[in-house]
């Protein structure tokens, strides 16, 4: 009885890993832009209104990933580290992008939401920004930048909450 409960647990628990680390996908069709992920591991949901089943919610810089240090032709940008990726999003809908960031000890966590548009490219930096002993955690210096021109790095406005579907 307790082997086969101990076995129906672990193929849980290994099936629950494994989504964990599922690709993002890109969109094929439709207006899209581009975004890089810098300096951790992102995440990027592009069906966060529910239209865009096709889109699964997955990771785009991790090692080993598809996107892990690929390039699509964007701009220099900020990638001073070996941890990048970049990825085509689609373009005029909600996106969520989750970066985590984690060294040593410390680690942290910073969910976005923004709406990105068309033909622009987007660059999510995160690194650590310290301790707070008040909140009892770490927190995460997350910095986006639209660096079309390659030249300008605008800031972009985003959301720590989801903004409406329509």
């Amino acid at each position: 009885m307790f082997k086969h409960l101990f076995i129906l647990i672990s193929a849980v628990a290994v099936s629950g890993c494994a989504s964990m680390f599922t690709p993002a996908s890109e969109p094929k069709d439709g207006e899209r832009a581009r975004l890089r992920g810098v300096g951790g591991t992102f995440f990027v949901d592009q069906n966060v209104c529910g239209d865009r089943p096709d889109l699964a919610n997955g990771m785009f810089v991790y090692l080993n990933s598809p996107f892990w240090q690929r390039s699509i032709g964007m701009p220099r940008g900020a990638m001073s580290t070996p941890v990048w990726g970049e990825m085509y999003i689609r373009a005029d809908r909600q996106v969520q992008v989750t970066a985590n960031y984690a060294a040593g000890r410390s680690n942290c966590e910073a969910v976005s939401y923004f709406k990105p548009e068309k033909n622009r490219d987007y660059e999510f930096t995160i690194g650590y920004s310290g301790h707070n002993p008040i909140a009892g955690r770490s927190s995460c210096n997350l910095r986006v930048a639209d660096i079309t021109s390659g030249r300008d790095r605008r800031p972009v406005q985003i959301s720590r909450e989801k903004l409406p579907c329509h």
